[in-house]
């Protein structure tokens, strides 16, 4: 389960979050998918420290996927053990 703010997850209609699809049809990768974008998150973030840089608008866009209508800009730095 993804985690947002104040726990709104708890407060979305069915159905509101939608990238695997729902019902009868959901996409039956989604639990391996979910557990890999965890698992490369949590890689990656060990080893890295990303800054989102200023004066950035995140516009979201619904295509296929939930992505920004805008690229993202972020410093990435390297943490040192």
């Amino acid at each position: 389960m993804w985690c947002w703010a104040n726990d709104l997850a708890k407060h979305l209609p069915p159905f509101a979050y939608f990238p695997f699809g729902g019902g009868s049809r959901v996409c039956i990768g989604k639990a391996f998918a979910m557990m890999e974008a965890v698992l490369v998150l949590a890689t990656l973030m060990q080893q890295f420290h990303l800054e989102l840089l200023p004066d950035q608008e995140i516009v979201p866009w619904a295509a296929f996927t939930l992505r920004p209508k805008q690229e993202i800009k972020v410093r990435l730095q390297r943490r040192f053990a």
